[in-house]
């Protein structure tokens, strides 16, 4: 019997158990799962890297925006003044402080970055250190960027002063979608202590600092001492309090003691309040007072309207010049006279009148002699009346005449020129 030597066949699933690589189909299933897969994880990878970096960017945007706002409230509590206009939003808030070491405190915005400034510049004690100083600290730092820093003092007396902050922080980032990232805090801070003082209050410089400002001003002064203004050497002590106020001396003896001279400026009310104020009418260059009324006038000089003075030049600023004066003497009104009433000719410009024109009247009865004439010669000096008593006597050869006084009228005195002399002044009157 013949055998044949063939090698046997293995079974189907013997040869399936010995397949060592994959089909292109299914590489490709198991590539594309793998991708999705990946891209998945990538995509969620992605989007938690995005929300932790957003999510930073926020909590440092909000933490360094909270400190600024912690730290000016801070100052602002501990402020004795601020130092702001009223109402007028600025970049830069100015305190003052009881430490003298951080007086004045300043916190200001500069190129995106918040500083704080403790103390002065050392050239003006009222100043703060410049932001480029190595003396002012950053409260913000690279991080973030300052877009809005506005404070606004609103003043409501008589509660305490506040400052109103508008802030706006942006996270600093080259991403458009990071650099949207921004926080924007309104806030009023109230002012908690008031400047008191327990020591005296001594300006290290003399006359250099200011107490108050023009659009900053302190409504009432109380003193219980002495107030003494411009004087630079007070010695033995403080004076004795008496009620008054010197400007310019170290002991007023009045109300008001001005060792100088004192401005009076306009004013338009006078009424029965103001009785008694003084003002200078800058327009008619002449004081004037309030008699409770109205205003009247004084005279240049200082005296009543009216006044009629002499002076040997032209009349001053609020005088006019009296012309029924000119030429003429002054004379008393009698009782019942008329004022101001001119009698006779005004003299000319340095007229020498003796005596004003006038006549005299001289009354001279006159006188006759007579002598009668005969044969034997004639009676001499007998009168007419005698005469004819003997013309029945003697043969009538009358001879009559008549004759004058000679009376004269002499100068009397020795002093030649006017009964009155007189020198020529300018008649001047108060307005």
């Amino acid at each position: 019997m013949s055998h044949s030597s063939s090698t046997p066949r293995p079974s189907v699933p013997e040869r399936e158990g010995k397949r060592t690589g994959f089909t292109l189909v299914e590489l490709l299933i198991y590539v594309g799962v793998f991708s999705i897969a990946a891209g998945l994880f990538t995509g969620v990878l992605t989007t938690l890297t995005k929300v932790q970096v957003r999510e930073s960017a926020t909590v440092e945007v909000s933490q360094q925006a909270q400190f600024v706002i912690q730290t000016v409230q801070r100052l602002v509590t501990d402020a004795s003044i601020i130092e702001l206009a009223s109402d007028t939003a600025t970049s830069t808030l100015k305190l003052r402080m009881e430490d003298a070491s951080r007086d004045p405190t300043c916190v200001q915005l500069s190129s995106g970055v918040v500083y704080l400034m403790e103390g002065n510049d050392g050239v003006n004690k009222q100043n703060c250190f410049a932001t480029s100083s190595p003396q002012a600290k950053a409260l913000t730092d690279s991080k973030v960027v300052v877009n809005t820093l506005n404070f606004t003092k609103r003043a409501n007396p008589p509660a305490k002063d506040t400052v109103k902050i508008d802030l706006t922080v942006a996270y600093n980032s080259q991403n458009p979608q990071e650099s949207l990232i921004s926080r924007t805090l309104q806030t009023a801070i109230t002012k908690i202590s008031a400047a008191t003082f327990d020591s005296d209050v001594i300006p290290s410089t003399d006359n250099f600092y200011t107490v108050g400002l023009g659009a900053q001003q302190w409504a009432k002064g109380f003193f219980s001492n002495l107030l003494v203004g411009g004087y630079s050497s007070v010695t033995g002590g403080v004076a004795a309090f008496n009620g008054n106020v010197g400007i310019g001396t170290a002991s007023p003896a009045t109300k008001l003691d001005v060792n100088g001279s004192v401005r009076l400026g306009t004013s338009a009310t006078c009424d029965a309040a103001t009785e008694g104020a003084q003002r200078y009418n800058s327009t008619s260059k002449a004081m004037e007072f309030c008699n409770g009324t109205a205003w009247g006038t004084v005279g240049g000089s200082g005296v009543p309207s009216g006044t009629i003075a002499f002076f040997a030049a032209a009349c001053p600023t609020g005088w006019s010049e009296y012309t029924a004066l000119q030429g003429r003497y002054v004379v008393g009104v009698p009782s019942g006279g008329t004022l101001s009433a001119a009698v006779g000719t005004a003299l000319s410009n340095q007229e020498n009148r003796p005596v004003g024109q006038h006549t005299h009247g001289i009354t001279d009865p006159g006188h006759s002699h007579g002598s009668y004439q005969n044969d034997a010669g004639p009676y001499q000096n007998w009168s007419y009346a005698a005469q004819s008593t003997l013309s029945a006597k003697i043969s009538p050869f009358p001879i009559t005449w008549s004759d004058v006084t000679g009376i004269t009228i002499n100068n009397a005195g020795s002093v030649s020129g006017t009964n009155a002399p007189y020198l020529q002044l300018r008649a001047c009157q108060a307005q």
